[in-house]
């Protein structure tokens, strides 16, 4: 999961937003969507074996494929190197 910067219309960094600990995801994610859309890498794998995005959904596919993903046992981390970059 990788984190955010919020700027200003200067391009002046203005808040910061990292994802939090994720030890329990599924209690993480029923609560809100921490993170960023572009924030997520999954593999083809794990995304395939919960159904990927539901069509049925206009809005919050997203928010609703990582639930599925937790829900799944998959296991989220932080990973220093991307939430720099």
């Amino acid at each position: 999961m990788l984190g955010y910067w919020s700027v200003d219309q200067n391009g002046r960094r203005i808040a910061r937003h990292w994802p939090p600990e994720m030890s329990d995801p599924r209690a993480v994610l029923a609560r809100s969507c921490p993170h960023a859309p572009v924030g997520i890498v999954a593999s083809t794998a794990v995304v395939q074996k919960v159904g990927g995005f539901d069509p049925r959904f206009t809005s919050s596919k997203d928010w609703d494929l990582w639930s599925l993903i937790a829900a799944s046992g998959a296991r989220f981390a932080v990973d220093p190197a991307l939430r720099a970059f």
